[in-house]
């Protein structure tokens, strides 16, 4: 059932994130450009749309932001990157928790160079997920979403979900190079967020799942998964399971089932993308390890 909707206060950034309408009430002019620029990958909102969620952005004494969602508590941040990525995580928290019929994953999805297979990314933060995908990127894969994959249960076909990749200094040195000066991404957006200039929609089932397992190796290994150990890996990596277990265990189950999945003990990007690429060819070709 739906909340009850709110009243809209000022002018502000809103935007729709799934099923759900937000409106950010931001004070200060830079710090509503910024936001607006954030999140810009999402569809805006009508202005007769009333709003699921009212989220306010302040700065404060002492050079903090105060970022303040409906039904949650305040979050302080030290710098403008920190109080944007504040905003974005509660309305994509209130967005999950308000979502039914889709498998979330914690991780990336692409779609191939020939527009064939849907690989997923999937992992705990730090092991690498966003630089790979964005090296994928630089292959000629196209990005359905990153971080938050929704997909369906029973087709295994993945929503398209434009939110900003999150990009340290440290990432784009190891990918930039990758792209050789090639423009993939849109300009102007605050430090720290990456949105791509292409996206893919076309509705093809995943067919590859890769679990990266950090780099270290002189060269990229694949080792394929079992069914069970890919579905405990899926499950250990969705909301989803708290809050609709059987849609969870179906989907799990559907994609081990059907899947071609590997643990990625990783070299470097361009290494990892060679041998990614080669399992991709394999599963098209029908080709199993």
């Amino acid at each position: 059932m739906r909340s009850p909707l709110v009243t809209d206060p000022a002018p502000g950034v809103r935007l729709t994130i799934g099923a759900r309408v937000f409106h950010v009430d931001v004070a200060h002019p830079e710090d509503r450009a910024a936001l607006r620029a954030a999140l810009s990958g999402f569809a805006p909102a009508a202005a007769a749309q009333p709003s699921d969620v009212i989220c306010t952005v302040r700065r404060t004494a002492g050079a903090l932001w105060t970022v303040t969602t409906s039904g949650a508590a305040p979050q302080q941040a030290a710098t403008l990157e920190d109080a944007l990525l504040a905003v974005e995580w509660q309305l994509v928290t209130d967005m999950l928790a308000h979502q039914t019929g889709r498998f979330h994953l914690h991780g990336a999805a692409l779609l191939d160079p020939a527009g064939t297979t849907t690989v997923l990314v999937l992992g705990a933060s730090g092991v690498g997920k966003t630089t790979l995908t964005l090296a994928l990127m630089a292959a000629g894969f196209r990005p359905y979403a990153d971080d938050v994959v929704l997909l369906d249960a029973d087709t295994l076909i993945v929503d398209r979900f434009p939110r900003a990749f999150h990009v340290d200094a440290n990432t784009r040195r190891l990918v930039s190079p990758l792209f050789q000066d090639r423009r993939w991404e849109v300009a102007g957006l605050p430090a720290g967020n990456c949105l791509p200039l292409e996206w893919a929609s076309e509705p093809v089932p995943v067919g590859v799942i890769i679990l990266p397992k950090g780099r270290g190796e002189t060269h990229p290994r694949l080792v394929p998964l079992g069914v069970a150990d890919t579905a405990m890996a899926l499950l250990s990596c969705t909301t989803t399971l708290e809050r609709a277990p059987g849609l969870a265990l179906r989907a799990a189950a559907r994609l081990a089932a059907t899947t071609a999945s590997f643990a990625l003990h990783g070299a470097g990007p361009a290494a990892d993308v060679g041998t990614i690429a080669s399992a991709v060819a394999d599963r098209r070709a029908g080709r199993t390890s």
